[in-house]
């Protein structure tokens, strides 16, 4: 493995935030990354853009401002998921129903006013109100109206302190709350549906309900979600081993957290290829307060763009690198009106190399 390394003064912060635009904060950042000489050949990557994990990550990010932002960049991703289904009741100003309040009205806007639009996503609330199918139908049948793809997303866990805390629910309650959305949706032909497994860092139980949810609906999509950071490269590699998994049914949900970049490669290594990402905040940054932090926040197009970059691939086949981080730095300071804080390059690209991130 060679390295390259770039004879120029190592950047701050305050250097992109003060002096340059997002273009040449763009240009500089990736200029200063050290790269690795690769001779593997990287799969064509596809996005998944979760904007509702963006949404609620904080009060200040307007869904309506996100999702406005986000249809630039429509042809770049597969699927957008643009909010939550929940149950009919009063909504209380700043909670996360609250936040995500416009979710149904912004699903019909996107099937009548767009073009060109990738397949637009929401998640269904782990409840058993009959208003949260009942809104489900609805949908699916104004999507079919107007030809437009849509998915559906359920929950699962593989931890039950996490079920109950989240969703005051058992693992398996809430497995048959997610199995009964899928039974009523699937009566339409039309929507994708797909099982977000959140703490997948409990092996053995993430595989059982893999195969278990598998083996009732083999079409169905699956979503890895390591939710808190902590998944390790061996973990991952354990759950990609199940027979139920491959290429086309299963998407990564990482977190930032201190095995990212090697996450990363070991799910490229396996041939997978799919990511869920966000253009707009997280990426390990606490959105608006401009501080990172060490695990949470979910992965970000601009991590794809640095690992990409610091391999010499290109992430997008007809968009530059340089472009498409300008075009994130850009996202973020139309929602957040603020300059989005890059890790320092040659910094962060030195980790990927001192933990032999390659593929």
């Amino acid at each position: 493995m060679k390295v390259s390394t770039i004879c120029k003064s190592p950047l701050s912060y305050s250097s992109f935030r003060s002096n340059f635009s997002n273009k040449e904060i763009a240009k500089t950042y990736l200029s200063e990354l050290k790269k690795i000489d690769s001779q593997k050949i990287f799969p064509k990557i596809k996005l998944h853009e979760v904007a509702r994990d963006a949404i609620q990550s904080s009060e200040d990010i307007n869904q309506k401002d996100m999702i406005m932002t986000l249809k630039k960049s429509f042809s770049k991703v597969e699927t957008v998921e643009i909010g939550t289904i929940f149950g009919s009741k009063e909504l209380k100003v700043g909670s996360l129903q609250w936040r995500l309040k416009d979710s149904e009205k912004s699903f019909k806007e996107l099937c009548d006013q767009c073009l060109n639009k990738p397949t637009i996503s929401m998640i269904l609330a782990p409840g058993t109100h009959p208003s949260i199918l009942d809104k489900a139908i609805e949908l699916t049948e104004y999507a079919i109206k107007t030809k437009t793809k849509n998915e559906w997303a359920v929950l699962v866990s593989a931890c039950e302190d996490y079920a109950q805390k989240n969703t005051n629910r058992t693992i398996k309650q809430l497995l048959d709350v997610s199995l009964n959305q899928i039974k009523v949706l699937k009566a339409f032909s039309w929507p994708k549906i797909k099982v977000y497994i959140s703490k997948i860092n409990q092996v053995e139980k993430t595989k059982e309900l893999i195969e278990q949810i598998a083996k009732s609906h083999p079409d169905i999509l699956f979503s890895l979600g390591d939710t808190s950071g902590k998944l390790t490269p061996m973990e991952l590699n354990q759950i990609l081993e199940s027979p139920f998994l491959n290429s086309k049914n299963t998407s990564l949900h990482l977190h930032n957290g201190p095995h990212k970049w090697t996450n990363i490669s070991v799910f490229l290594d396996q041939k997978f290829y799919q990511f869920d990402i966000n253009l707009v905040a997280c990426g390990g940054l606490n959105p608006l307060s401009g501080e990172h932090k060490k695990e949470g926040q979910n992965l970000s197009i601009i991590d794809l763009i640095t690992y990409c970059h610091v391999h010499k691939v290109q992430l997008h086949p007809t968009t530059t690198n340089e472009d498409y981080l300008t075009e994130c730095l850009d996202a973020w300071e139309a929602v957040t009106s603020k300059k989005f804080r890059l890790e320092h390059p040659q910094e962060i690209s030195s980790k990927m190399i001192e933990n032999k991130v390659t593929i």
